[in-house]
């Protein structure tokens, strides 16, 4: 039997290096979801500036394999992601707003 105090993980560790969300400027709040995500992912941005972003789904290679740019309003705006063309597997959702980048984990199923 495996002591209470002992953990086993199968999963590889991966470290990811974010930004966080308060250093950049003009940005309230950035969801991704679902996650894991399987054809869709929705992504949600408030702002209380107008900026420029792009949003890059990024492998444990740092590819790129999915990216998409988009002027932002002052609220809320909303994108959605084809993950269709997007094998399962960890990545790393990047948003770059106004040159300042920030990351999260993404899975895709």
């Amino acid at each position: 039997a495996t002591p209470m105090t002992a953990c086993y993980s199968e999963r590889v560790p991966v470290n990811i290096t974010f930004v966080g969300i308060d250093e950049i400027e003009g940005l309230m709040a950035l969801n991704a979801y679902p996650n894991p995500a399987k054809e869709v992912l929705n992504v949600s941005v408030e702002m209380t500036q107008n900026a420029q972003m792009s949003l890059e789904i990024i492998d444990m290679t740092v590819r790129v394999v999915e990216s998409t740019s988009s002027t932002l309003s002052v609220g809320n705006n909303r994108f959605q992601i084809d993950l269709t063309a997007v094998a399962a597997g960890v990545y790393q959702l990047r948003a770059t707003i106004n040159g300042n980048a920030t990351a999260q984990p993404l899975i895709v199923k």
